[in-house]
């Protein structure tokens, strides 16, 4: 599973599968947290006020959070100047 990802320049990043495989991974995790943190924040806060809220469902797959935030990190370091070769 290789992949090319195109980023709103004209260049792009070619990736092996492992760093994508590595990357999903770290992702999924980063992402499992802070749903873990959000259920947590509104459980004390159900339970403080006594209002029984429905968590929101985000409507995005965890593959598409994955591609946004990749696509976010490696459009930074894309967009700066490439230093001038000797």
């Amino acid at each position: 599973m290789e992949g090319t990802m195109n980023l709103k320049s004209s260049k792009s990043v070619n990736v092996g599968p492992d760093v994508i495989r590595i990357v999903a991974f770290v992702l999924q995790a980063f992402f499992a947290e802070i749903d873990l943190k959000s259920s947590k924040e509104e459980e004390d806060g159900e339970e403080s006020i006594g209002l029984h809220r429905r968590r929101k469902v985000g409507t995005k797959t965890s593959s598409e959070k994955v591609n946004m935030l990749i696509h976010h990190m490696l459009s930074k370091k894309l967009n700066r100047p490439q230093p001038a070769s000797a």
